[in-house]
């Protein structure tokens, strides 16, 4: 028969291990998720100041992408300082530059979809 003193440790050592293991856990579980974030605003920050800024340097604006008008480089500014192009003559606004002279090129089949639309409409 084992020593009444080994059973007490070991007794004392499992009830130890039932109240604490929720806890620790929870605590595993809070430090997993508290690293995941953290990395998921490292990852969105850096996102998020590029697309923001731009470039150092920001390239030369194109026409405006939907009217064709002038894009004013400083368009528009927040209480924090911010600006972004604007549009002079239908207020568009983007974040950057960059984003500003984005355009996306169509397939001559989308060309010809849109085309049948305009006609259509007519």
């Amino acid at each position: 028969m084992p020593p009444i003193i080994h059973i007490q440790s070991v007794l004392i050592r499992r009830l130890l291990m039932v109240l604490l293991a929720p806890f620790l856990l929870i605590l595993i579980l809070c430090m997993r998720i508290g690293r995941g974030i953290m990395s998921g605003l490292s990852e969105f920050s850096e996102l998020f100041t590029a697309v923001w800024r731009g470039s150092e340097k920001d390239p030369p604006l194109l026409p405006c992408p939907f009217c064709g008008g002038k894009g004013i480089p400083h368009g528009w500014r927040t209480q924090g300082g911010a600006t972004g192009p604007a549009c002079d003559n239908c207020g568009a606004t983007t974040w950057s530059a960059d984003t500003w002279n984005t355009r996306i090129t169509l397939t001559q089949e989308q060309l010809k979809s849109v085309q049948r639309h305009d006609d259509d409409a007519e």
